[in-house]
């Protein structure tokens, strides 16, 4: 999947879209160390999940170093809706889903590892983000 950012920020965002967003004051919380993402710049997603009863995209910043950031999907515009093969469904026992790479559900705290810099992982995310990214290298939208 293929998204472009839209907006930057909550302040940003349309009232209409404050509405859709549940548990406003938590999730700004969240987001506090806001992303580096940029007004009209295209993003490849790596990975969705649904937390706080909200939608959010893992994606490579603009201040992308070895993994990805996890960036609300009101913030963008799906683009290309296409789905990775490299992707799979769960969902946990919050029943809250995620679609994204395997790994991730399969190795414990991969995400805390990944981001500690664990060789292992951070070779794992750059084989998932090679494959993910050479899916959608020439599409047009």
């Amino acid at each position: 999947m293929k998204v472009k950012c839209i907006y930057k920020t909550f302040e940003e965002l349309p009232k209409e879209s404050f509405d859709l967003l549940k548990q406003l004051n938590e999730l700004k919380n969240l987001n506090s160390n806001k992303p580096d993402i940029t007004i009209g710049k295209e993003y490849i997603v790596y990975g969705t999940h649904s937390s706080l009863g909200n939608i959010w995209y893992f994606i490579a910043d603009d201040n992308y170093i070895e993994y990805p950031v996890c960036v609300l999907a009101v913030f963008f515009k799906i683009i290309d809706p296409r789905i990775s093969e490299y992707w799979h469904f769960d969902i946990d026992k919050n029943g809250d889903f995620s679609v994204w790479p395997p790994s991730w559900n399969h190795i414990e705290y991969y995400f805390d590892r990944l981001t500690d810099g664990e060789p292992e992982l951070v070779e794992d995310f750059r084989k998932i983000k090679e494959q993910i990214d050479s899916e959608f290298e020439f599409t047009d939208h």
